[in-house]
């Protein structure tokens, strides 16, 4: 649900972009899929555990209330404006992998899945569906545009390291490969020749 970023400066969203409609959609489909794993586990055609997933739900619902209060969203609800999410949308990850797990919690299938197709359970299913969602969802947003997303190329730095090692003489070199908009200034990483050289 991230912006588009503005490729001046990296950090913050192209003033005007905004995705309001396919956000309100997305959420109302993510809700959908929680309710329709809900209902499935209620109705016992999955093999629920319940302790499981209740845990995993309130630890999710209990971290990402944390983690938005720590960040200060201006917001009127939990529903964060999208320019919000451009440098923060990273801490909010352990609520995802917390609700991943009260999920799969709950569209459990009634016995292992193996190697033979035919020996899976009838109810397996469900857990495929979100399987495949999930890996869906992961491949369309495996990379967003930030600020470290332009940072410089490691291959290049350590070229650069090398040949100063090489130079100066001396034990250790500092790299800069932070990112385009910081000047690449920051971070510094120093490397001990021996490694560069040796």
């Amino acid at each position: 649900m991230e912006p588009q970023i503005n490729d001046q400066n990296g950090y913050w969203p192209v003033p005007g972009v905004h995705h309001t409609t396919e956000h309100a959609f997305l959420i109302l489909a993510a809700w959908a899929v929680v309710l329709g794993a809900v209902l499935l586990a209620a109705r016992r055609i999955t093999n629920p555990h319940w302790v499981l997933a209740a845990v995993a739900g309130a630890y999710s619902v209990g971290t990402l209330a944390l983690e938005m209060m720590a960040m200060g969203y201006v917001s009127d609800t939990y529903l964060v404006p999208e320019e919000s999410l451009v440098i923060t949308d990273r801490y909010l990850i352990p609520a995802f992998l917390l609700l991943l797990t009260a999920m799969v919690a709950m569209l459990r299938p009634a016995g292992p899945l193996g190697r033979h197709l035919a020996a899976w359970p009838a109810n397996a299913w469900p857990i495929l569906a979100y399987t495949t969602l999930v890996i869906i969802v992961c491949l369309a947003n495996f990379r967003h545009d930030n600020p470290r997303s332009k940072s410089r190329n490691w291959s290049t730095a350590v070229a650069e390291a090398t040949a100063e090692c090489r130079s100066s003489g001396q034990r250790e070199v500092e790299v800069a490969v932070g990112a385009r908009n910081w000047g690449h200034a920051w971070p510094q990483i120093r490397i001990p020749c021996a490694k560069l050289t040796g």
